[in-house]
């Protein structure tokens, strides 16, 4: 994928994991850190990286498991192992303080690490994730537990992958779907196998109260057609973030910052403008 000439594309080790680091802006400690959701990788935040680049230091990486990081066989896919390797990422990037920006199960890696590094954890914005609360799998994930399906789904994912999406969120961009199949390799539908089957429930209710204790500023943009996750878990945010601004997008699901990115950008922007302390900046738009 050609990336926009402002993104500077290296390899690091993190846990012994070999990952891809996608950065641009200045050289800064402090960063918004972009964790992306199941089946994409770091190139879903294409868009974003360039437009915070104009305001501070904007990282995105592959998640163990997914793109074109490495995917351990026998690693138990969660969000406290996520959030560790997300910890330590950002160690070995010299970044110490953070305003995280997740999607997808990329939430569940974010909110085990905001839980367990309060004084990196700045702010937060959540894109139809977030601490669910009495949250149980939807269906494909429910199916991907089951013994011989779940197998099939491992086997048969890649070509099941756009009748899937098209069941549960409104159309996607051809090209994103024609890059997720090229990236959810046999390795990465086992990885998140291995993530539904943690558990019969998404379990970031279990860090809800640690995170609220932060009151950490939080933006949640959420989808009304989201069946992955319904839109009644917006509000749930609140749970962990009293202050929170929610913005709830009618016509869009659980990517919509994949099929609409310019409609997450106007809310996304503003928000991080406001927590890194800078004024918006006139500037010509990206190309």
């Amino acid at each position: 994928m050609t990336h926009h000439e402002s993104i500077q594309t290296r390899e690091i080790t993190a846990m012994g994991i070999r990952t891809r680091v996608l950065e641009s802006g200045p050289a800064s400690d402090e960063a918004v850190v972009f964790i992306h959701g199941g089946p994409g990788s770091a190139d879903d935040w294409d868009y974003f990286l360039p437009r915070v680049a104009e305001f501070s230091r904007a990282v995105a990486f592959d998640l163990v498991g997914f793109g074109q990081a490495d995917k351990p066989p026998r690693l138990g896919y969660s969000g406290p192992v996520w959030a560790t390797f997300v910890q330590n990422v950002l160690n070995e990037l010299g970044i110490r303080r953070v305003h995280v920006v997740a999607n997808d199960l990329g939430g569940e890696a974010a909110m085990y690490w905001a839980a367990a590094h309060p004084d990196a954890f700045a702010s937060a914005t959540l894109i139809n994730t977030g601490t669910l609360i009495r949250y149980r799998w939807h269906a494909i994930a429910q199916l991907s537990r089951l013994p011989v399906i779940g197998t099939l789904s491992v086997l048969l994912g890649g070509a099941l992958m756009r009748p899937a999406l098209r069941l549960y969120d409104p159309p996607l961009p051809g090209g994103v779907l024609d890059r997720w199949r090229r990236e959810y390799d046999w390795s990465s539908r086992r990885a998140i196998r291995r993530f539904y089957r943690s558990g019969p429930f998404r379990t970031t209710s279990l860090v809800v109260d640690a995170v609220r204790r932060l009151d950490r500023p939080a933006l949640v943009v959420w989808g009304a057609r989201n069946r992955f996750v319904p839109v009644r878990h917006a509000d749930d945010q609140r749970r962990s973030f009293p202050r929170a601004e929610i913005v709830v997008l009618p016509d869009e699901g659980h990517y919509v910052h994949l099929r609409t990115p310019e409609v997450v950008a106007e809310r996304l922007l503003p928000f991080l403008h406001g927590q890194l302390g800078v004024a918006p900046i006139a500037a010509a738009p990206v190309a």
